[in-house]
């Protein structure tokens, strides 16, 4: 596996929920939270992220950390109704915008709730790997 690319965010992506509404004539259209996070992301990370050349199989992983107190009760319990996944789609459809791919090709989403750290508080950590069209299982198998 290879890594080519990480970096940090300094806000969260919108939820699932807030990307798109309809009109009253059911015509889809992205919400004001949506594009403002997607200018936010090409502002912050979107010329650091150098093209990549996709070719025919290619698999990437997208692992993404999300860091905030606010997942975590004052006894490090989990919170309920904080759901990361539903937090993927706006990043993953602005990291693959900005590296030039379309999301079709395999992509291997690993998502994580965690402690922030370095006196930071809700941020996002993100790396993209070359997963060698490497499916689920043989990752895993290769970190044991």
């Amino acid at each position: 596996m290879k890594l080519l690319a990480q970096f940090d965010l300094d806000v969260f992506p919108p939820t699932a929920n807030l990307l798109q509404r309809s009109s009253r004539t059911g015509i889809r259209y992205d919400t004001a939270e949506y594009k403002a996070f997607k200018a936010q992301f090409a502002a912050m990370v979107g010329k650091r992220l150098a093209p990549l050349k996709a070719h025919e199989g290619m698999s990437l992983s997208l692992a993404v950390v999300y860091r905030w107190s606010g997942w975590f009760t004052k006894s490090g319990e989990n919170r309920k109704g904080r759901d990361v996944s539903n937090r993927y789609k706006a990043l993953e459809d602005a990291v693959f915008k900005a590296i030039g791919m379309d999301d079709a090709y395999n992509v291997m989403p690993l998502m994580q709730k965690a402690h922030p750290e370095s006196g930071r508080d809700k941020y996002v950590e993100c790396r993209i790997y070359d997963t060698e069209r490497l499916g689920l299982w043989d990752l895993l198998e290769k970190t044991h």
